[in-house]
Parts: structure tokens; sequence; C-alpha cells
């Protein structure tokens, strides 16, 4: 193995190094040489002048040659040295020169500008309950073995509340008798309508007969008429007889006569039949009518008892929370009905029970004027119970772990002045309101920008230099390259870089004042990837 003195790299920096006067020694030392050879090779043969000439050419083309080419591999050799010097002159730094430095990977993530406020839980829907009728409370749900009270959960169709039902039970007692009796009523006069009807039907059938009768009588009556008027000039035969086919044709007249006067009775006495007939439908008809009234007012009473006397007790319409609470066991509740119009009596006033609905609640925090001039209608809050972000320090956390932390999530509604130095913002939650009970302490942040796909680094990886923002960028020799950025959302410990620097970049966590472009620094730390300070360490170069 080489030793670093007697590498070929430190022995072509050595090259580099020597005077030009110790090398113009070698060269005439080498002539020397070659001249002392030449000389003994011709000592065997015979000397003469033109030898002579001959030795002194050669000698001063050697003292030409050699000291030119010994010249340009020095340089070569020089330049040679430099270049190898220029490259590796960051390896060659050692160690203890180099300012150690704890960098972070720039990288791709979410970035949200929050501003936060407290508040608590309220509900956004409320459920009012009430009897549908005064009496004694003769019942109130019970939990754990007590009375129902306020914050108290109770499920869709539980009976709440009871009130004293024996008047209730007598009323629809009396009202079902009385809508029965109704129904019976009713399907007599139905019955003697339909019996009318088909007797007005048989009358007005024997009229239509006693009509076709008529008008055959009287087809009839026309053609004896008409067959006698042929004989009326002779009534008697050229025998002085009388003839016999008048006296027939005579009696047929008189008989279609006699069919026509009966069939017109026969037509009188139907349409008498039908105007009796007629005006017993219409009677019973009446009837009817009036049973069919009957009928419906005692329906109307019964179901106005029987809602009485389910207005005897309240049942939850959903599952949710005791709001409010006015009644007791065993006092008297006085129903009364709101005064709308006035506003007097408000429909929470004179309920019973309040049932708070918990799938719709929201939240009314309070921010400084300055802050809710950021803050506008329908942009994302992230809602945390107090005691997360009492057991948590997501202050202190990456914007994407923070609001991974956040219990339920809402949006801004409205935005109202509580006085001059803050403003009330009203808060729906969207998802988790089942998750965070009604009144319970809660912080909720309001993302007032975000980037879900931004280059960030920590905050504390950005310096101020003459009030711009740079960043200190570590190559892979080590070397420190000043940027200036430029900056867009400030998370909570993030900061979204618009421009100046790349995802995957390495930078330097708080810079020191001596650190500029062209710094050699040692990487003793990579933030999220350890793997990479082995790569990037200038010992491995």
């Amino acid at each position: 193995m080489e030793t670093e003195e007697n590498s070929p790299k430190n022995q072509e920096v050595v090259l580099t190094s020597e005077p030009k006067s110790s090398q113009a020694q070698a060269s005439q030392k080498l002539i020397s040489q070659k001249l002392t050879s030449l000389r003994n090779a011709l000592k065997t043969r015979r000397w003469d002048k033109r030898w002579d000439k001959l030795l002194w050419a050669i000698a001063f083309g050697l003292a030409v040659v050699v000291p030119f080419q010994i010249g340009w591999q020095v340089v070569a050799r020089s330049n040679h040295s430099a270049k190898l010097s220029s490259n590796s002159e960051v390896a060659n730094i050692p160690i203890g020169d180099r300012i150690p430095v704890k960098t972070v990977r720039a990288r791709t993530a979410a970035v949200v500008d929050l501003v936060s406020g407290n508040g608590s839980v309220a509900a956004a829907r409320l459920v009012y309950l009430n009897f549908k009728t005064s009496g004694i409370v003769k019942f109130l749900g019970q939990k754990d073995g007590r009375d129902l009270r306020l914050g108290d959960m109770v499920g869709q169709g539980e009976v709440l509340a009871k009130v004293d039902d024996i008047q209730a039970i007598s009323d629809l007692t009396q009202a079902e008798t009385a809508k029965n009796t109704a129904a019976k009523n009713l399907a007599a006069s139905i019955d003697r309508l339909a019996q009318s009807q088909a007797i007005l039907s048989q009358a007005e059938n024997k009229l239509a007969e006693a009509k076709s009768r008529l008008a055959i009588a009287e087809s009839d009556r026309l053609t004896a008429k008409l067959a006698l008027e042929r004989y009326a000039t002779s009534k008697t035969g050229d025998n002085g007889t009388v003839d016999t086919n008048y006296v027939t044709k005579r009696n047929q007249l008189e008989k279609s006569e006699g069919s026509v006067e009966i069939a017109k009775s026969d037509v009188g006495g139907a349409e008498v039949s039908i105007s009796q007939a007629r005006e017993k439908v219409a009677a019973n008809q009446s009837e009817v009518d009036v049973a069919k009234n009957d009928s419906r007012e005692a329906i109307a009473s019964y179901d106005a008892a029987n809602t009485n006397l389910k207005g005897t007790s309240i049942e939850a319409p959903i599952s949710g929370m005791i709001a409010d609470l006015k009644i007791k066991q065993g006092n008297y509740w006085n129903l009364q009905s709101p005064d709308v119009r006035s506003g007097v009596r408000t429909e929470a006033d004179v309920a019973a029970i309040s049932i708070a609905d918990p799938e719709q609640v929201e939240v009314t925090i309070e921010l400084a004027a300055s802050n809710t001039n950021r803050v506008q209608t329908g942009q994302t809050v992230y809602i945390f119970l107090d005691a997360t972000t009492n057991s948590t320090a997501i202050r202190d956390l990456a914007d994407e772990s923070a609001i991974a932390l956040a219990t339920a999530i809402g949006e801004v509604v409205n935005i109202s002045p509580a006085n001059n130095q803050t403003q009330k913002v009203k808060i729906r939650v969207t998802s988790g309101a089942t998750k965070i009970r009604i009144g319970t302490s809660v912080s909720a942040w309001v993302a007032v920008a975000a980037n879900p796909k931004a280059v960030v680094l920590p905050s504390n990886s950005i310096a101020y230099r003459n009030q711009q923002p740079y960043v200190f960028v570590v190559d892979k020799r080590g070397l420190v390259e000043q940027r200036l950025v430029k900056l867009g959302i400030k998370g909570l410990t993030n900061q979204e870089i618009i421009s100046g620097v790349s995802a995957s970049e390495l930078v330097i966590i708080d810079p020191k004042d001596n650190i500029t472009s062209g710094t050699p620094t040692e990487v003793t730390d990579i933030s999220d990837i350890g793997s990479f300070i082995k790569q990037t360490t200038p010992a491995q170069n």
C-alpha cells in the first residue's frame, strides 16, 4: 500500500515545486553522460576531424533538445497537478477546518396558515317537546336510578315523562263509543239510500215500458183510423146491407183508442212512482250526508282524544342530550301555547323538555379584529378538545401532523363584531360532531390559507440578511450556496418556499452569521433521512 508521501499525486505536487537551476544541472549531467558513452564507442574507430565535427554537432543537438523535452514534461505535469488539486480541493480540507452543520431536506408537504381561538360547543338545533294537556307529572325518566336531568343522553323513542292520564283515557273511551255509533248510523243510512235508489231504478224501468206500450198503441190507433177512413163513403153495400169491412175497421179503431188510454194511464202512474222514488232518494242522501258528517266529527274527536292521551307522555323524537328540563315529578304542569306574534312566549319558553341534536353543533370563538380581516365564511376550521391541546404541543408539530389530531372539522358560517377589539366567529361542525360533547371547551383553528403540495422548510432554516430571506444549501461536496428565497404560507413550524429551493435539497438549520456561499461544512445530521448522511459527508468524497 502506497504511503501518502510516495503517492503519485504528491510526487506530482513535488515536481511542480523544483527550482529551475536544479533542472538545468540535471540536463548538463545527462549530456555529459551521453558524450562519454559516445567517446567510448568511438575508441575502436580511427579518429579524424570529420568525427570531431560530428561529435560536436551531436553534443549541440543534445544540449538543445534534451532541456526542451524536460521543460515540456515539467510544464505538462505542473498543469495536470494543478487540475487535480482544483477538483479535490474540498476533499483535501481537513475535517477540523470545516464548519459542522445540521441540515434538513426540503420536502413537498401540506402547509396551512392557521388563526386560532377558544370557545365551547353549542347545539345548532334544539327540539322542543311538550305535553298536549295540563296535569300532574306522574313519571319522569330514569338514568342510573335517578330522575332525568340536564346533560343526560337519551335515545330515540325513549319515554321521558308522563302526566296524569285518567281523564284522557275516559275521554278516549267516550270518543271511541261515539265514533262506533256514528259509523253504524252511517252504514244504515247508506243502506236506506241504496234501497230507495233501487226503487227509483224500478220506477224508471216501468215508465220506459209504459211509454213503449203507449207508442205501440198510438201507432195501432193511427193504422186503424186510416183504414176506417177508406170506407167512410160507403157504409152499405149494393144490396143495401152494411159493409162488414167498415164495421171491422171501426171496431179496430175503437179498440186501439182504448189501448192508447190505458198506456197513457200507465205512463202517468210510472211518472208518479218515479217522482216519489226520487224524493225518497233525496231524503236518504241527506241522511247519508248527515251521517258522514257525524262520523267525521266522531273520528276527529276520537283522534283528538287519542292524541291527548298520547300527549300525556313525552317521547324523544331523536337521540340527543337534555338541554332544558322545566318539569319535576309530582308538580303540576300548566300547558301554555307560545305567543309567536308578540314574542313574549317563545317555543323554547313553553317547552317542558328540550333536546339538543348531537349531530348538529356549532362553536363560537372570539378573534382579534386584526385576525378577522383574514377570516372568511366557508373557510375550513380544525377543532381540538382542550384535553388534546393541553397534552400535546400542537404548535410544535408539522402542519399535517397537527391537523391529523383534530377531533372535528367545521367551516366558518358567520362573522359578527363582538366589540371594538374582537369579533365573534361562528363555526358549523361538518365532521366529527358526535365526538365533541355540547358544552365542552375546545380550541378552533381557522385555515385562512393552505397549499396541500408546497415545498416546505422549517422556519429555523431561514435567515434574514439585509431584511431579505435566505437559505443556505449544502451540495454533495459540502460547500454552501447562499440563496435568496421567495416565501409563501407560514405554517405552524413549516414555511412554504415558492422559489429558491427544490424538494430534496439539503438546507442548513439555524445558520450562523459566518456561513456564506463557498463555506466548507461538515454535515453532522440530516433531519428525517439519516442514511443520507453517509452519502454526503465530505470524508466519503
